[in-house]
């Protein structure tokens, strides 16, 4: 085990970042991360009734805390992670879980206490994803000079997020009163003006038992 305190900026640092976005469905440009890793899981509980009674951007911001509570837990932005809109997973290395365990119980606070909702949030261990038979890949992919993206394969992110939601791994919110340190935590939403009558956002899951990336679609 990497005995390092930056373990996971430094596993970070040596992914080969892919320069197109098409590279996300090569499932020979993704990397294992560490079995004696853990996936952090976040979720808005209710997100849909949040959304239809106008509180979308309190529900993206809730969604998006974490990310900045881990960064800044670990005095680092080289941690890779996906947003989802409602939620967020992330990866981090083993030495890193006591902080990150304590900025996800902050940041389930804070969202309870300022933003009036609730977030779920868990943290998974890798190994147990592989004894399902499910693997948490990484690619990283450039989408600026400055700015990268992360994609996971396998099928393990979307499996932690099952557990969350049934309860496992759950990690409960801090005490009242302790909050995450959110600096440079910025949600810029801007309502999208409506053409015709109907706004579509479409998400694409892998169906049940499915864990890679079909070459055919």
């Amino acid at each position: 085990m990497d005995d390092s305190p930056d373990e996971t900026s430094t596993f970070t640092r040596k992914l080969t970042v892919h320069s197109q976005f098409r590279s996300a469905l090569d499932e020979s440009g993704y990397v294992a991360v560490p079995e004696d890793w853990s996936v952090v899981v976040t979720d808005v509980v209710k997100s849909r009734q949040a959304i239809a009674a106008g509180l979308y951007k309190k529900v993206n911001l809730a969604g998006v805390a974490v990310i900045s509570a881990v960064m800044n837990a670990l005095g680092s932005q080289e941690i890779p992670y996906v947003f989802g809109g409602d939620g967020a997973a992330l990866i981090c290395g083993p030495n890193e879980v006591p902080k990150v365990r304590e900025a996800l119980a902050r940041t389930c606070r804070w969202v309870d206490e300022d933003l009036g909702l609730e977030l779920r949030g868990a943290l998974v261990p890798v190994t147990d994803i592989q004894e399902q038979g499910m693997q948490v890949r990484v690619a990283a992919i450039r989408i600026s000079d400055t700015v990268n993206n992360y994609a996971f394969t396998g099928g393990g992110v979307s499996f932690a997020e099952k557990l969350m939601k049934s309860g496992v791994y759950k990690v409960p919110p801090a005490e009242p009163g302790h909050h995450p340190d959110l600096s440079g935590l910025s949600c810029r939403w801007t309502p999208i003006e409506t053409e015709g009558r109907t706004i579509a956002s479409i998400i694409v899951e892998p169906g049940d038992g499915e864990s890679s990336i079909p070459t055919e679609i």
